[in-house]
């Protein structure tokens, strides 16, 4: 191999064989052009208009109520579009900045003549002057020059951009139905408008006569408004008058029985000493009837409205059958409701003044099989009706209404006692009642109502259901003789029994 020197010339056949021939390949289905035809020039020329924009473009004018050509939009199209802030140093604003911001370093430094070298200096004859003073006026010329102001580079900026989110745009549109529209037409004659006017003066008349009518009526309301003023005065007048005569007769009594008042307050019972946790009461009043006597009294009430009035039953006095129990009406005073031993019940008025009752129940199957032990007065019903319940030894609780001429009867509840049923001597089971014995209604729902029975067993009912009870208190051993809630709170209530106890229970508690 034979090793060639730097500009020795190399042999180009022997090069070629190292490069890589070219071959060109000829497609089948190419065109055969002549000489001349591919020798022949086309020319392309290039233009700014944009071909296929539309040109015959219209919109409706309604101004002119016709379609208008618009114009045609431009070719220029903007694709870019900045603004710069570069100045030339020569215009009066690069100037004005050039004062106020001062000089640039880079500027500075380009601006500034090229420092000799040391050797520059040493050939560089120094001219001389007498006693070297101009030498060291010009040491101490630039020294004493201020230094020049820096220009800043207007090209250091940073500009920041943020693209928000356009809303798009919803057109809402709608259409309303037209008025209706109708077509009148007629002819004023002469008379028509006589008749009118007539008309009109007829109606002012009539106007006028009714105004004239009203006035006396609003001058009789006017009377009868000044005499309910007066009797509201009146009456105002008489209940203070009321008040101050009741605080003097009470002054009055309490001077003349002060020992009783005092009793009354401090009252001190000196065999109280002698007894072992027992004490006595002091008898305030005491009531006798030489036809009551050796009666046993079975029930007393209290009238809602007079509070120095009640009513006590006597057992067999005026009465078939002897009066167990009875009730006096919260909202109508004058009607007295009594129980029976019997199982009947019968209303009286007091207004009437007559000894028979205004209703009494009659029938096997329009009362209780047993004695009634408790009667309370219901709240009135939604048309109106009045109505009471009692409950019996029989195991019922009844519904009684004062109709017209008689009394309605529905039966609540019947008390039958969670036990098991017991076989009847024609094999047949029988499920157990239990024997009411009183019952007291919620002072706030007068739905509920609770019943007291002779097993000692206190059941929470309502009115609306006729099933099952609400709630059932395993409460005392004897027969329950009395119930009551609470005046301050609805949730607690108290019973009494024949076992010796009294019981205050609280509503709702698990």
């Amino acid at each position: 191999m034979q090793k060639l020197g730097k500009g020795e010339p190399v042999d180009n056949d022997e090069f070629e064989s190292w490069v890589k021939s070219k071959q060109l390949l000829k497609p089948d289905d190419q065109l055969d052009l002549t000489e001349a035809e591919l020798g022949e020039e086309i020319p392309k020329l290039l233009s700014t208009e944009n071909r296929h924009l539309p040109r015959n473009l219209v919109i409706y004018d309604f101004r002119e109520g016709a379609y208008v050509p618009i114009p045609v939009p431009e070719n220029t199209v903007t694709l870019l579009e900045f603004e710069g802030t570069s100045l030339h140093k020569d215009t009066a604003e690069a100037k004005e900045q050039i004062s106020r911001k001062g000089t640039d370093e880079l500027n500075v430094t380009l601006d500034k003549p090229a420092e000799p070298s040391p050797e520059e200096e040493e050939t560089t004859p120094k001219p001389e002057t007498p006693d070297g003073e101009d030498t060291e006026r010009d040491e101490a010329a630039p020294e004493e020059e201020a230094p020049k102001k820096k220009l800043t580079n207007q090209f250091n900026f940073c500009e920041r951009a943020a693209l928000t989110i356009a809303n798009p745009s919803r057109a809402v549109d709608t259409q309303t139905i037209p008025p209706p529209r109708s077509s009148y037409g007629s002819s004023v004659l002469q008379w028509v408008i006589y008749d009118s006017y007539a008309e009109d003066y007829a109606q002012q008349q009539r106007e006028k006569e009714r105004e004239k009518e009203k006035k006396p009526m609003l001058h009789k309301r006017d009377e009868k408004s000044r005499k309910d003023d007066k009797a509201k005065q009146t009456e105002e007048f008489n209940k203070r008058y009321l008040q101050a005569c009741q605080i003097i007769e009470r002054m009055v009594n309490q001077n003349i029985y002060d020992e009783i008042a005092q009793d009354y307050r401090y009252w001190e019972d000196p065999s109280d000493e002698f007894r072992e946790e027992e004490g006595t009461l002091l008898p305030l009043w005491k009531f006798s009837y030489e036809k009551t006597k050796k009666m046993c009294v079975t029930d007393l009430c209290f009238n809602t409205l007079y509070y120095d009035l009640f009513a006590v039953c006597f057992g067999t006095l005026t009465t078939e059958s002897g009066a167990m129990c009875c009730d006096i009406h919260p909202k109508y005073p004058y009607l007295i409701a009594i129980g029976l031993y019997d199982g009947n019940v019968i209303v009286y008025n007091l207004q009437v003044g007559t000894k028979e009752p205004v209703y009494m129940s009659h029938g096997v199957n329009g009362k209780h099989s047993e004695c009634v032990w408790e009667l309370k007065w219901g709240p009135d019903m939604q048309d109106g009706e009045i109505n009471f319940f009692t409950v019996s030894g029989d195991g019922r609780v009844f519904n009684w209404v004062l109709m017209q001429n008689k009394l309605a009867i529905t039966t609540i509840i019947s008390l039958f006692l969670d036990i098991d049923q017991v076989g009847g001597p024609d094999g047949s089971s029988l499920k157990l009642k239990g024997c009411g014995m009183c019952m007291v209604f919620h002072p706030n729902n007068p739905e509920i109502f609770l019943v007291g029975t002779e097993e000692g067993y206190i059941f929470k009912c309502s009115t609306a259901y006729s099933s099952k009870y609400l709630m059932t208190y395993y409460a005392h051993y004897l027969s329950v003789h009395r119930m009551d809630y609470n005046k301050f709170n609805s949730n607690i209530f108290a019973s009494c029994s024949g076992d010796w106890r009294v019981k205050i229970w609280e509503d709702m508690r698990p």
